[in-house]
């Protein structure tokens, strides 16, 4: 697969970014992750009272609701699950070469 060039340069940049300062970028991954998970379950929980409610046809507000609230737990699990892996990625990663390309992008 083929990545265009500036898209590759703002990989770089982002991955030497990560690396420059490892407990920032965990640690925003980490608030992002906790954040997802408590307004994605607040707003699947709504969508679960909202079909629960008689008198009302409430299909479309269910619907709305529960893949709003879905597509943020499934955003939690990807940010909480990237704050798990780091570690072991990291062993894999070439520092120096990474911070290379990052230079070369910039000139």
């Amino acid at each position: 697969m083929h990545i265009d060039q500036r898209r590759r340069a703002k990989l770089i940049k982002a991955l030497a970014r990560a690396l420059g300062n490892e407990a920032s970028h965990l640690r925003r991954y980490y608030w992002l992750a906790r954040a997802c998970g408590v307004l994605g379950g607040l707003i699947f929980s709504l969508a679960l009272f909202s079909a629960l409610r008689v008198g009302e046809p409430s299909g479309i507000w269910f619907a709305a609701l529960g893949s709003t609230g879905g597509l943020l737990i499934g955003l939690a699990i990807y940010f909480g699950s990237s704050v798990q892996q780091w570690p072991v990625i990291r062993e894999f990663i070439n520092i120096q070469a990474v911070q290379d390309a990052a230079r070369r992008d910039e000139l």
